[in-house]
């Protein structure tokens, strides 16, 4: 490709960030973060090509998207904004980094004049730099984020990508699936309300909680969701929703959660956003145990699942959600499994350790992210501070 070039129509499921983008453009909702520590003796002019080749073989990340519902892929590669901390006595850069990537996460993006990511290069001591991306949520999804984990150490390693297909278009939306979620959300449940909850304001602003499962508590989940004919995510999603129904004082919970969109083979190389947002309406036994909580999320999940293709954003206009800047619609509660990035990789005696974060904003009262490699389970609960005190949420 040289030149600009007219781009094909953004997926309902971006036409629905942009119109978030559209109620909000402050908000730094959809900012992805991505950091990547390099340690050893890195090149850092083949570190600066692989960014850029990267961008070239994903059209999403190359695309502007316009008011009109058009787009535009432009022939550039991203900005690399470079600093150097190496000046600084040892004891300041840890927070001086932290104050860059707040920074750069905390900055909201133009879709219709910049590409969707942006890079930062932190030297940040003899050994060690650290790439920050940052990527708006309409070009990325979890699964991208594996995606550009890999094809960014294989372009350090080689200095060349092949072209990556485009997304796919859209489907006609599925009449007997749009029966489903007529019938599953009728007379949904009220937002469920915690006890300790402040009442909901206009703030997006949200802190986090980090926790880890203890490897006899995580085997345990395993078990049980191979006795249960389950998914781990789904044992925990079960403990989850009793949770809920403990606090709130009711037994029909009506949550969140993000599937990738990825059962084709030809979109497992694709960066773009394919993930799909499922709504989970479990309505447990009046005083029914653990057991029944159990077949009533897998059958609920698994029934959801079913019936997953049709996009979030065209059930809410069907059902006729109202949106809003400062509320997610239908359900203010989130529970996700998303992709885990790869341990650390030593590429020619370099190591490139990846990881993700919370970001800085959520229209979410809660989002819990559990992140399972098999061996651990660990992951975030993020809240919004307007709602919620930490010691409430620790607790």
């Amino acid at each position: 490709m040289t030149g600009n070039e007219t781009g094909r129509r953004p997926t309902v499921g971006q036409q629905q960030i942009l119109l978030a983008q559209h109620i909000a453009p402050e908000s730094t909702w959809h900012n992805v973060p991505l950091y990547v520590t390099i340690t050893g003796p890195a090149d850092v002019a083949a570190l600066r090509q692989a960014v850029a080749l990267v961008a070239h073989r994903h059209v999403a990340l190359r695309t502007l998207f316009h008011a009109d519902g058009t787009t535009t892929v432009i022939d550039a590669a991203p900005t690399i904004t470079e600093r150097d901390l190496t000046a600084l006595p040892a004891a300041q850069r840890d927070a001086a980094l932290d104050e860059i990537r707040d920074a750069a996460e905390r900055r909201p993006f133009a879709l219709d004049t910049e590409p969707a990511i942006r890079a930062t290069l932190v030297h940040v001591d003899d050994r060690t730099w650290q790439l920050i991306l940052v990527i708006h949520h309409i070009v990325v999804d979890g699964h991208s984020l594996t995606v550009i984990q890999r094809d960014l150490l294989t372009a350090y390693r080689t200095g060349a990508l092949d072209p990556a297909p485009d997304l796919p278009a859209d489907g006609i939306p599925d009449e007997e699936q749009l029966a489903y979620w007529r019938e599953q959300l009728a007379a949904p449940p009220a937002p469920v309300r915690l006890p300790f909850a402040a009442a909901p304001g206009r703030s997006r602003a949200i802190e986090q909680v980090d926790f880890a499962l203890p490897d006899s508590l995580a085997a345990g989940v395993r078990a049980l969701a191979v006795q249960q004919r389950m998914t781990p995510f789904m044992v925990l999603l079960t403990a989850f929703t009793m949770l809920l129904r403990r606090y709130a004082a009711t037994d029909d919970v009506l949550v969140g959660t993000p599937i990738a969109g990825r059962d084709r083979p030809e979109v497992q190389d694709v960066v773009g956003y394919l993930a799909n947002t499922v709504p989970l309406r479990v309505r447990l036994a009046a005083g029914g145990g653990w057991r029944d909580a159990l077949r009533a999320v897998r059958d609920t999940v698994l029934d959801a699942y079913d019936n997953a293709d049709l996009p979030f954003g065209t059930l809410i206009d069907e059902l006729g959600v109202r949106r809003s800047p400062s509320s997610h619609p239908l359900f203010q509660i989130v529970f996700a499994a998303p992709p885990v990035l790869a341990a650390p990789i030593v590429v020619d005696d370099v190591t490139f350790s990846f990881g993700s974060g919370p970001g800085t904003e959520s229209l979410l009262d809660i989002e819990i992210q559990v992140f399972d490699d098999g061996a651990s389970m660990a992951g975030y609960l993020k809240y919004r501070t307007e709602s919620f005190a930490d010691g409430d949420i620790s607790r």
